[in-house]
């Protein structure tokens, strides 16, 4: 019977100190998981704050060059337009043919003085 006593507390300090370092190997793999997330995070952070200037620059150089093709745009227009009234004009009234071709065409009529400025 004393032979089972010393088995006894053998077997429980034996696993006492299988919890213990049973408990130590789980508060490692804890803080190693937590490290492991701390390090994601940090590489997260690191790369949008590396993104984030580029980003703004992209938005800036946008939003420029969209202003600037719908001013272009609207010139374009604007031009289109002007070419659509000239032809208008240019088949439905006849005073403004005489008008171009006398311009454009150096014809003028009989007893007509043209006097030209070039620029």
């Amino acid at each position: 019977m004393a032979r089972n006593r010393r088995n006894n507390s053998s077997q429980t300090s034996h696993h006492e100190g299988y919890n213990k370092v049973r408990a130590r190997t789980e508060r490692m793999k804890l803080s190693v998981r937590f490290t492991l997330c701390l390090s994601v995070l940090t590489a997260s952070l690191a790369f949008l704050a590396t993104t984030l200037k580029p980003y703004r620059n992209l938005e800036i150089l946008r939003s420029y060059y969209t202003n600037e093709v719908k001013e272009l745009e609207q010139v374009k227009l604007e031009k289109l337009d002007e070419k659509a009234r000239e032809l208008d004009a240019i088949e439905n009234d006849p005073q403004y043919l005489g008008l171009i071709a006398r311009d454009r065409l150096h014809y003028y009529q009989p007893g007509e003085h043209v006097f030209r400025i070039e620029r």
